[in-house]
């Protein structure tokens, strides 16, 4: 009696062993077609991400001190997605000022990644009074002072 009991454990017990999903981070890709950003031009490259538990956002931001562009895809499940992106510089941006470009990736995980790169502008509007000393979104500008 005990033989037969037993071996169904066993059973029941190899079915729950099974390969599992494994816990990754999405890999996350950044790629800008300049070095320098424009005031009032845009900002051009390629964001790409993959994950094995699947993809559920892709979204890249252009910060500076006073605006945040972005640009976002929501996916479903993907592995993997890429796509070309072209955000704004605002017009008003002075010299020299500092522009992040912002990326991140979620996964199906609630598991995040994000990686960023700054570029300064060149030929912009002459600097003006700050109205905030707030750090921003995706943390360009700092403390005036």
């Amino acid at each position: 009696m005990r033989a037969p009991t037993l071996l169904v454990a066993l059973a029941a017990a190899a079915a729950c062993v099974g390969e599992r999903e494994r816990l990754d981070v999405p890999r996350i890709s950044l790629a800008l077609d300049d070095s320098v950003a424009t005031a009032g031009g845009t900002l051009t490259g390629r964001v790409g991400a993959a994950d094995a538990s699947g993809l559920t956002l892709l979204a890249v931001y252009a910060c500076t001190r006073d605006s945040t562009y972005r640009n976002r895809e929501v996916l479903f499940g993907q592995d993997s997605a890429a796509f070309a992106f072209e955000l704004r510089v605002a017009s008003v941006t002075p010299d020299n000022a500092p522009v992040r470009v912002y990326a991140v990736a979620l996964d199906g995980q609630n598991f995040s990644s994000d990686t960023s790169r700054i570029l300064y502008v060149r030929g912009g509007a002459p600097p003006s009074d700050p109205v905030d000393s707030g750090a921003g979104l995706c943390g360009v500008g700092g403390p005036l002072q």
